[in-house]
């Protein structure tokens, strides 16, 4: 038996924020006196109980100037990934970071060992990071992700290494799943982003269908719709929301596809993300959000995790 996995969450908890909270059924919001205790007794209870639990720590900074990062560092926490490299007791934790981090890693870089994402990041790189905790918990026992060393003999960098890590888990995840092919439409309007999509789904076994945003009259039932755009084309007579001005186009081709398959999965990836335009896009039929560039093996394990 598996109970769903814990989050400590120390941040915001409004707009964005907000939004990712509602993604998680068992949370606590900690202040900043909170999160030593909750870190330590989760530690020495998470080994002990009868019934499997696995719990995260989720730092949130919105800004740079806030005192997130100072917290952090007091804490000493331990590698954010030392439950994939060693068999020491530890809580994952990463750092969620808002739309003032931009740019960071040129004009305020953050440590690599560090597990950061972006709040856009929510279903591409911090589900698929939180869905391997308990397979990497049942599994520590039994083996030992040894670090990568090139035919040089130099160790590639902790973010590479991570990377690896994360898809070496992730191909041993998918051998374990029995899933029925599922039908994805795909609507695109630049040859190389179908040709990603192609690849990507068909290495999952996906049916995939492509089509331009005006032309999907189609006779299928997708289980999944995904908008790919990089263009903005203007609207031609469908009604959205004014406020979201480049994105109307976007949102008018939502809006369609979303009465002509009602029962599909409607994936919009955004090249500019902004929280206002995320949750008009969801009022207007949107499920999943992702911006762009998207990690397309992250989404595509969320996808199969939720339909």
């Amino acid at each position: 038996m598996t109970k769903p996995i814990e989050i400590g969450w120390y941040g915001p908890t409004h707009d964005c924020w907000g939004w990712i909270l509602e993604h998680f059924r068992d949370v606590a919001v900690l202040r900043e006196q909170d999160v030593a205790e909750w870190i330590s007794s989760h530690t020495t209870s998470r080994n002990s109980d009868n019934v499997k639990t696995t719990a995260s720590l989720i730092f949130a900074s919105e800004h740079r100037t806030d005192t997130t990062i100072d917290l952090i560092r007091s804490l000493d926490l331990k590698d954010a990934n030392a439950t994939v490299t060693t068999s020491q007791p530890s809580i994952p934790w990463c750092l969620m970071l808002g739309t003032d981090w931009s740019g960071h890693r040129r004009t305020q870089p953050l440590p690599d060992s560090w597990n950061t994402y972006y709040w856009y990041e929510l279903y591409d790189r911090l589900l698929p990071w939180l869905g391997q905790l308990e397979y990497v918990k049942e599994h520590s026992a039994k083996q030992t992700v040894e670090p990568t060393v090139s035919a040089q003999g130099r160790k590639p960098s902790v973010r590479v290494q991570r990377w690896i890590d994360s898809v070496s888990n992730r191909k041993i995840l998918g051998t374990s799943q029995s899933r029925r092919p599922e039908v994805a439409l795909v609507v695109v309007d630049q040859a190389e982003t179908k040709q990603l999509w192609i690849d990507a789904l068909g290495r999952h076994q996906v049916q995939t269908v492509c089509a331009a945003p005006d032309r999907t009259d189609f006779w299928i039932d997708p289980d999944w719709i995904v908008i790919d755009l990089a263009r903005s084309p203007l609207k031609k007579g469908v009604h959205v929301d004014e406020n979201l001005t480049g994105d109307s186009y976007l949102a008018a081709s939502l809006v369609r596809l979303a009465a002509q398959f009602p029962e599909s999965i409607k994936v919009v990836v955004d090249a500019f993300p902004r929280w206002h335009t995320w949750s008009v896009l969801q009022s207007k039929g949107a499920d999943l959000v992702v911006a762009k560039p998207y990690d397309i093996e992250g989404l595509i394990d969320t996808l199969k995790l939720i339909g």
